[in-house]
């Protein structure tokens, strides 16, 4: 797992970039995610680039530590067959990574189709708007744990921990990563810690306990002896995470159900408004079912909405974006982001109207060519 807010520091600039091999590997982590969001400026163009029936989304969260994506995959538009059960492979498998997605219609996610009014929107969406059906190659290994602290609301120190079924480390992890790679002596094991300049106060790291099953942990605001000495002191007895004491310096534990991990599919509304200002700035809305959960990023402030917790990261420059996310009932997903205010995001939020698929502003918006899966 990697910090999100963590990602939107290290990567500066635009998505079309393609990646050097020097550069963290937590710019390749959440690729398709940031395919989606990052190019605010042009969305509707964006938007008719997905329409293709099948996308190579190269990470779709499938890659971690020690593991690349092929440049010559990203943003590759291909037809292949969907993978099946049978060929993706397990969790932790040496090469895992990458995925696909589809087309769908409105009719085909009608749980997922929220808007907030156009009075407090303050417009319709823009066409196309987007229905995707994504599926990781590879199967997202166990949540653990997602401590952190807040004091004043926002989120000072964060800690996620991965197992029993993490993924293990490439052949060569430091040749692609651009931080530094470390091997040393952590639980009575040796293991793989991983840091970079770009983000002084992250640290990540993975071993095998004694007892069995591959882990990995990743913080945000500790320094490297405070970051060594939490995971030192995670309880983990057979294959089992004591969730039930954070760490120190931790305080605050985000509700994880049992048997909760991001789903290897994942399904997703996308609606996107173009502001006409003098930034040429737009914002989107995007709800979803699926992927890896979004609480209590590094830097985020707890905010409210309808009576449920939710998270705004406001940007800081040097390429990030304001982003406010919040769970709904069935463990929907809402996100808005982009060149939108904390206040006018949450106005948005606490307004949201579940629609028909046959709704006019849906039907303004749709995809004409977009064929249902």
């Amino acid at each position: 797992m990697i910090d999100e807010d963590t990602l939107r520091r290290m990567v500066v600039g635009s998505a079309e970039r393609a990646p050097s091999p020097a550069r963290p590997l937590t710019e390749v982590a959440r690729r398709a995610d940031q395919l989606r969001r990052s190019r605010i400026g042009t969305l509707s163009v964006v938007a008719a680039g997905l329409a293709a029936a099948v996308i190579v989304t190269t990470a779709s969260g499938a890659v971690r530590f020690g593991q690349a994506a092929a440049p010559g995959e990203r943003g590759a538009q291909v037809t292949p067959a969907p993978p099946t059960a049978s060929t993706a492979p397990a969790v932790g498998a040496a090469g895992c990574g990458g995925g696909y997605a589809w087309p769908l219609t409105f009719a085909d996610i009608p749980a997922l189709l929220y808007l907030p009014p156009d009075s407090v929107a303050g417009g319709s969406p823009v066409a196309p708007g987007l229905a995707r059906r994504e599926r990781d190659n590879c199967p997202e290994p166990h949540l653990a744990a997602l401590w952190y602290s807040a004091p004043g609301g926002v989120v000072t120190r964060r800690m996620a921990v991965t197992g029993p079924d993490a993924a293990a480390p490439g052949p060569d992890p430091a040749a692609t990563f651009g931080g530094t790679v470390q091997v040393v002596r952590l639980r009575g094991v040796s293991a793989t810690v991983y840091t970079t300049p770009d983000a002084p106060l992250w640290l990540g790291a993975e071993w095998t306990e004694p007892g069995g099953g591959r882990w990995s942990a990743d913080t945000a605001g500790f320094t490297r002896a405070q970051a060594l000495a939490a995971i030192e002191g995670l309880r983990i007895s057979g294959r089992r995470l004591d969730t039930g004491t954070p760490p120190e310096g931790l305080t605050d534990a985000v509700p994880l159900p049992a048997g909760r991990q991001p789903q290897q599919v994942r399904r997703y509304f996308y609606a996107s408004y173009i502001s006409v200002n003098q930034d040429q700035g737009g914002w989107a809305i995007e709800v979803s079912q699926g992927g890896a959960p979004a609480e209590a990023r590094y830097g985020a402030r707890a905010v409210e909405v309808n009576g449920t917790p939710g998270w705004w990261s406001g940007g800081k420059g040097g390429g990030a974006a304001q982003d406010l996310t919040w769970r709904g009932p069935g463990d929907i997903q809402f996100r808005i982001s982009g060149t939108v205010s904390m206040d006018r995001a949450l106005r948005a939020a606490r307004a949201m109207v579940h629609l028909r698929p046959d709704d006019p502003r849906l039907v303004a918006i749709r995809e004409t060519a977009a064929p249902s899966s």
